[in-house]
Formats: structure tokens, sequence, C-alpha cells
């Protein structure tokens, strides 16, 4: 952690998150939340099916998390630059 940043200032990050499907391991999705400190409720709320409906079929479920990244907006063109960093080639949906 940088120096001079607090703990409640982390979890109040902005992070941008990839999840793969257990199931369909070459299935990708990228998501973003507003509160890093969020993003364990988040996943369980994918697995069980409430997410977006790039998530929610039970073919796909369980969602593992495999990243995320902090430290920036919840800008599109970074979770597509976040898509060829971490999972080139994949299905990820942005």
């Amino acid at each position: 952690m940088e120096a001079g940043v607090a703990a409640q200032d982390v979890d109040m990050m902005e992070c941008c998150y990839l999840m793969v499907s257990t199931k369909a391991g070459t299935t990708f999705y990228i998501g973003d939340t507003s509160h890093l400190a969020h993003l364990e409720k988040i996943v369980t709320r994918h697995n069980r099916g409430m997410g977006g409906p790039q998530t929610s079929s039970p073919d796909l479920r369980p969602w593992s998390l495999v990243a995320y990244v902090t430290g920036f907006g919840r800008d599109k063109q970074l979770h597509k630059w976040f898509a060829r960093q971490v999972a080139p080639g994949s299905m990820a949906s942005v």
C-alpha cells in the first residue's frame, strides 16, 4: 500500500475486476465497482444469478475472481485494456 493511503481509503477505491466461469473455463467477465470493499459481495451476487445477464446463466455459474485493479474511475476503455492484458483472446464481456 502506498505511504499515506489509509485502509478506509483503499476500501473506497473504485476497481475493475475479472472473473472466470468455473464451468466454462474460457468465459470471462469484466465488471467494476465503486467500492473495493464490496468485491466479495459482488462475486457472491454473480454466483447467485443476481449479477447481470452475462453472468446469470446456471451454465456459467459459479464464477471465480481472477484479478482486480484499483486506482482509476469506472471507464469502459480501461475495461477493454484490462481484458486485453489479463485475458487476451478471451470472450470477456465489457
